[in-house]
């Protein structure tokens, strides 16, 4: 048998950066606050980012707008945004950028033995319920037409009610957020195209891509872009 091994996008999400593979895609974490028009007031990498990559990335993030949820005609949103990017050539191209609420805490899941040795495998993308305090209060499949075995949702099921995330705050309050989020179980080694996954509208996203539902404030047009 292949040698077994579990990519968790989930695992990952709580670093600053994460490198996927030598010259393959890098996530990326801001923290961000708006104003009630939705322009960045302050903008500051989670974690470890290489200087040359923060200072490029500020320098968009902060000639993006944003459409903060509406409150009694417009709110001030602190938020952290997550960048997926590839390298281009001296620069770097954005493959995905979404808003929400930050993880913390993220055991990951365990591999059931008994699908491990039947070669069950695929993407699971789980329906987080999280509130106010960051916990997650419910996590069940979302469904946008197929399905994996159930001794592997029910090991993401699992191991996502232990999850801790940090929640985005609207005027100062915490608020709570449902988060669409993929784990991956395969044997062997991901491709780029493993795992990849239908979210709504059935879009197409990678196993990068972790979407808030009804975020806080989100990028103004899309509610994420690329890949």
């Amino acid at each position: 048998m292949n040698r077994i091994a579990i990519a968790v996008t989930a695992a990952l999400l709580g670093s600053a950066t994460f490198h996927v593979s030598a010259g393959g895609p890098e996530v990326h974490t801001f923290a961000v606050s708006l104003d009630t028009d939705g322009r960045v007031t302050t903008l500051r990498p989670e974690g470890e980012m290489p200087a040359r990559t923060a200072r490029e990335l500020d320098a968009r993030v902060r000639s993006w707008l944003f459409q903060p949820i509406d409150d009694n005609g417009g709110a001030r949103v602190e938020t952290w945004l997550r960048i997926t990017t590839r390298a281009e050539g001296d620069g770097l191209h954005v493959e995905s950028a979404t808003t929400g609420p930050l993880p913390r805490t993220m055991p990951l899941p365990r591999y059931p033995r008994a699908a491990a040795m039947r070669g069950d495998s695929g993407v699971v993308v789980l329906r987080l319920d999280v509130d106010a305090n960051g916990v997650v209060t419910g996590a069940t499949p979302y469904d946008p037409g197929t399905r994996t075995s159930r001794a592997l949702e029910q090991a993401a099921r699992d191991a996502a009610l232990a999850w801790r995330f940090q929640p985005e705050r609207v005027n100062g309050r915490p608020v709570a957020s449902t988060v669409l989020l993929p784990m991956c179980f395969l044997t062997g080694e991901p491709t780029p195209l493993t795992c990849s996954w239908n979210g709504p509208g059935s879009q197409r996203y990678s196993r990068h891509t972790v979407l808030t539902l009804e975020p806080a404030a989100r990028l103004t047009g899309e509610l994420a872009y690329g890949d």
